[in-house]
C-alpha cells in the first residue's frame, strides 16, 4: 500500500487506468479529471475534492470516509459501494455547488445533510435517512427516492423530484407549489 498524506493533487487526468493499494488521507485534488477509472483497494479520508471531474469509477474493495466535494461533476458514482467498514462513518460530508447525474445513495445517514446549490439529477435515493435534510432550491430531475425517511426535509423551491408518498416518511417536510403538486402522481390523483 502506498500512503499520500496532507498531499495536494493538482491538474491530474486519468482515464480508465486501475489505481490500486493507495491510501490518501487528508489529501486536497484540486481540477482534476477521473473518467472511468477502477480503483482497487484504494482509500480515501478526509480528502477535499475543488473543481474535479469524477466519471463512472468502478470501485473495487475501496473506501471513501469524509469526502468534501466543492463544484465538482460526480457522474455515475454508487455512494454505498464506497462505504468503510465503519458504519458511522458516511462517504462524504459535504457536496457543495456540485452536480451530480446517474448517483445511487443506498442505506446511507444523511440526516440534516445539505444539499443546497446542488443539481442532482436521473439519481435515486433508497433506504437512506433524509430527516431534516436540505435540497431546497435544487434542481432534482428524475431524482427519484425510495423508502426514505424524508421528515422535515426541506425541498422549498426545488424541481424534479419524483417522492413516492407512500413509499417514504414525508411528515412535515416543506414542498412549494406548483411542484409539490408532483407528490400526488403516486396516488392516481390527476389535478386540472
Amino acid at each position: 500500500m502506498k500512503y499520500f498524506e496532507e498531499e495536494i493533487f493538482e491538474g491530474k487526468s486519468i482515464s480508465g487506468d486501475l489505481l490500486e493499494n493507495l491510501h490518501f488521507s487528508d489529501c486536497r485534488f484540486i481540477d482534476c479529471r477521473f473518467e472511468q477509472v477502477t480503483l482497487l483497494n484504494c482509500h480515501f479520508s478526509n480528502c477535499d475534492f475543488k473543481n474535479c471531474h469524477i466519471i463512472s469509477p468502478r470501485c473495487l474493495q475501496s473506501t471513501l470516509e469524509a469526502g468534501f466535494f466543492r463544484d465538482c461533476n460526480l457522474i455515475g458514482l454508487d455512494w454505498w459501494s464506497l462505504r468503510s467498514k465503519n458504519l458511522l462513518a458516511q462517504p462524504f460530508v459535504k457536496i457543495q455547488n456540485s452536480y451530480l447525474k446517474y448517483n445511487t445513495f443506498v442505506n446511507l445517514n444523511l440526516k440534516k445533510f445539505d444539499f443546497r446549490e446542488s443539481q442532482i439529477e436521473e439519481s435515486s435515493f433508497e433506504d437512506c435517512q433524509l430527516t431534516e435534510a436540505l435540497f431546497s432550491s435544487c434542481s432534482l430531475n428524475g431524482t427519484t427516492y425510495l423508502d426514505c425517511d424524508l421528515r422535515k426535509a426541506n425541498f422549498k423551491e426545488a424541481k424534479g423530484y419524483l417522492i413516492d408518498v407512500t413509499r417514504n416518511l414525508i411528515k412535515g417536510a416543506q414542498f412549494s407549489y406548483p411542484e409539490a403538486l408532483t407528490l400526488l402522481d403516486s396516488l392516481g390523483i390527476i389535478v386540472d
